[in-house]
C-alpha cells in the first residue's frame, strides 16, 4: 500500500451537508472532515449521495517517484 500526499480543495453544498446549525457545522468537522485530519470519500447511504467533489492542486511527491518503486 503506497501513501502519497496531496493538497486537494473540497467543494460541496454546505446547506445540504450541514446549514447554519453550530451543531451540525460539528458534525461535518467530525464525520466528514474527521476532526480535520482527513476527508471520508465513502457513504454509506444506499443511495450513494456525493458530498462533493475534492480536486487535487498539488501532489507532493512526483509520480515518477511511484513508478520506480514497483521496478
Amino acid at each position: 500500500m503506497k501513501t502519497i500526499t496531496v493538497v486537494a480543495e473540497l467543494t460541496y453544498n454546505e446547506k445540504l451537508m450541514h446549514g447554519d446549525g453550530k451543531n451540525e457545522k460539528k458534525w461535518f468537522e467530525n464525520a466528514i472532515l474527521m476532526d480535520n485530519k482527513g476527508l471520508l470519500l465513502h457513504d454509506n447511504e444506499v443511495t450513494g449521495d456525493t458530498i462533493g467533489t475534492v480536486n487535487i492542486t498539488q501532489i507532493l511527491e512526483p509520480w515518477n517517484e511511484l513508478d520506480q518503486e514497483g521496478e
